[in-house]
């Protein structure tokens, strides 16, 4: 049964994500969208296999990461790169599923997002972009 109340657009969005309830705070990760909706976003991560080695570019050890993404309930702060000039809407939200993929050369990790947490203006922000998208689209927000 999909409890969602708005259906997903699908778009890739630039987006940075912190990891805020992991053990030790790894630095900030680079990750795009699947896909967006009123209340959160789908990020995926493309995680590489090197000499034996799993990677995510711009980090030094993914292994602190990859099974903190896949574990329900864990805690985010995003910034979300929409807005002219460089600014971004800021965030927190929660991870609610993960899947992982494999291409034969390539793990992907998705992972939705639920966010929780947003100021006014980012909020009314982020509303206003995700509506533009969807009458863009010709898309209905309401499942």
């Amino acid at each position: 049964m999909d409890r969602r109340k708005f259906r997903r657009l699908d778009i890739i969005i630039p987006l940075r994500i912190r990891l805020t309830d992991a053990p030790t705070r790894p630095e900030p990760i680079d990750v795009s969208t699947a896909d967006i909706s009123p209340e959160g976003v789908s990020v995926e991560i493309e995680i590489g296999h090197k000499e034996g080695m799993l990677y995510i570019k711009g980090l030094d050890d993914p292994r602190k990461v990859i099974p903190y993404l896949t574990l329900g309930g864990q805690s985010l702060e995003i910034d979300i790169k929409v807005l002219p000039h460089g600014d971004v809407i800021r965030g927190k939200g929660k991870v609610k599923w993960s899947a992982r993929q494999f291409d034969g050369a390539h793990y992907r990790l998705r992972a939705g997002v639920r966010i929780d947490e947003m100021g006014g203006e980012d909020r009314n922000n982020w509303l206003e972009f995700v509506k533009t998208v969807a009458h863009l689209h010709e898309i209905d927000l309401v499942s």
